[in-house]
């Protein structure tokens, strides 16, 4: 659906400028791409566990979607959604014992693992112009992490989820190269002694109409937790193309 949804925008004839107005209105974006893990370390408990590499039992790369609802309510004033799902799944043999939470694996097991990190986001952008071409914003984004690890053989299976908020830092900056064409940089972030979180994606964007634009660009998503209970971090890199219908 998001791929027929971009195909028939890029189809569309482009015509007008678009200029950095922000005056109340709405926009939708929908985001597609591919997601390549180069680190998924994982131990539960964290301080009993076993260090286990999802990255090598996992497929190395997977399709991904987002959804983004924009709204000014004022000239400055932006709120927005996010819907980010994340799930990669994969199977192979351990190379060593494992204890993953209550669950004990041995070494040579064949099994399947998944991991999903899905996460739903409202946030606040406060828009500062800077000059003609140039925007940046800044503001704060809450975010609910819905997030499983899970290791199964044949003989033992073991889920570990973990449903939580997480407020987030958020800055912003956006430009036009020329009347139709600019780029934007966006990063959602927070860190703590206990862990980090950050999202960030730098795209190119191409104005098609005054209400239509397409993207194209390079996300990361890197993090993680080291408490007692769970020791865990992951990088995740994305290439993705967009389609942004603003009314």
């Amino acid at each position: 659906m998001f791929i027929r949804f971009f195909l028939i925008g890029l189809l569309l004839v482009s015509e007008g400028v678009f200029a950095l107005d922000h005056s109340p209105k709405w926009s939708v974006e929908a985001e597609i791409g591919v997601a390549f893990q180069t680190r998924n370390d994982v131990r539960i408990p964290g301080d009993s566990g076993t260090d286990v590499n999802l990255k090598a039992l996992q497929e190395r790369a997977a399709l991904y979607q987002r959804l983004h609802l924009d709204h000014f309510f004022s000239s400055k004033h932006q709120l927005r959604l996010i819907y980010a799902p994340l799930r990669f799944h994969g199977s192979g043999f351990l190379t060593k014992d494992v204890t993953f939470d209550t669950a004990q694996f041995n070494q040579g097991d064949f099994v399947s693992a998944g991991f999903k990190f899905n996460s739903y986001r409202l946030g606040y952008r406060y828009w500062i112009p800077m000059g003609q071409s140039w925007d940046i914003r800044v503001g704060v984004t809450g975010k609910i992490r819905d997030a499983y690890v899970s290791i199964e053989s044949t003989s033992e299976k073991e889920k570990y989820s973990n449903l939580g908020f997480v407020p987030l830092f958020h800055v912003g900056v956006r430009g036009y190269l020329s009347p139709k064409v600019g780029i934007d940089l966006d990063v959602d972030g927070a860190w703590s002694p206990q862990g980090r979180a950050e999202d960030l994606a730098l795209k190119m964007f191409f104005q098609m109409s005054e209400k239509l634009a397409s993207s194209v660009g390079y996300r990361m998503l890197e993090g993680g937790a080291d408490v007692s209970k769970v020791y865990t971090f992951a990088w995740v890199h994305y290439f993705f193309m967009s389609l942004q219908y603003s009314f």
